[in-house]
């Protein structure tokens, strides 16, 4: 878990300092980036990168962790911080029957929409632009 707390309280690290922090995995040697949030109430300029993709890549490095995955969504920003476009699989059981419809047509859209993309950047790596 990597997180933010508030340093102007010189006194010890409490829990209580805590603002943002994001749950990550590490398994076989690959560090999976997974679910961030953060407290409403305090905003930091750049609190997401710092969050969830410096304070990572530098435990990424200190534990000579070659392969780091930041999670879903993003697209195009992420590219441009250096992570290849890739698609994953996530299981999820949605109960309503109506809600599970539209769901999965969206999921269908979103799929066709997520190739094209990431075949359109992995095409720019390619080429070096």
């Amino acid at each position: 878990m990597c997180v933010r707390y508030d340093e102007a309280n010189n006194d010890e690290f409490c829990a209580a300092d805590v603002f943002a922090g994001t749950f990550n995995v590490v398994k076989d040697g690959v560090f999976y980036g997974r679910y961030w949030g953060s407290l409403a109430e305090k905003e930091v300029k750049n609190l997401h990168f710092e969050t969830c993709y410096w304070s990572a890549i530098e435990y990424c490095i200190a534990q000579g962790i070659k392969r780091m995955e930041p999670g879903a969504g993003g697209g195009d920003y992420k590219w441009a911080r250096g992570f290849d476009p890739a698609l994953i699989h996530s299981v999820h059981y949605i109960f309503d029957p109506d809600l599970r419809k539209a769901i999965a047509q969206y999921v269908e859209y979103e799929t066709e929409d997520n190739l094209g993309v990431a075949d359109y950047l992995l095409s720019r790596r390619k080429r070096g632009d």
